[in-house]
């Protein structure tokens, strides 16, 4: 939901202070990294293709791919993200969005350097 509220240009300064608190520490450093722009791969790419308007299959299957159900949680999250955004179309697998960013441009193959 982080990288679609991004894309869609909301404000996330607020969300700092709540992930901040986030006993978990795993959790809250994938937080913080998703604030900071750093995605994995399959995520970041699937944000290119909503930049030129598609979603194509094979691109979220990608990502549903990731972890044991993580994958599936983070479509699920972006997919609620597009609806409470209202970013969702009547076309189905077209969603248009300025093109992602990734941090500083040191996203590397989901790696943060």
């Amino acid at each position: 939901m982080i990288g679609i509220f991004y894309l869609e240009g909301l404000d996330l300064s607020e969300l700092e202070g709540i992930i901040t608190e986030y006993d978990n520490r795993f959790s809250r450093t994938m937080l913080e990294d998703a604030l900071e722009g750093y995605y994995a791969e399959p995520v970041l790419a699937l944000f290119r293709h909503f930049s030129r308007g598609d979603s194509p299959p094979e691109a979220v299957r990608a990502v549903q791919a990731m972890g044991s159900i993580s994958g599936k949680d983070t479509v699920a999250g972006m997919l609620h993200g597009l609806y409470l955004s209202g970013a969702v179309t009547a076309v189905p697998g077209k969603i248009t969005y300025p093109a992602p960013s990734c941090g500083n441009n040191t996203v590397h193959g989901g790696i943060r350097s």
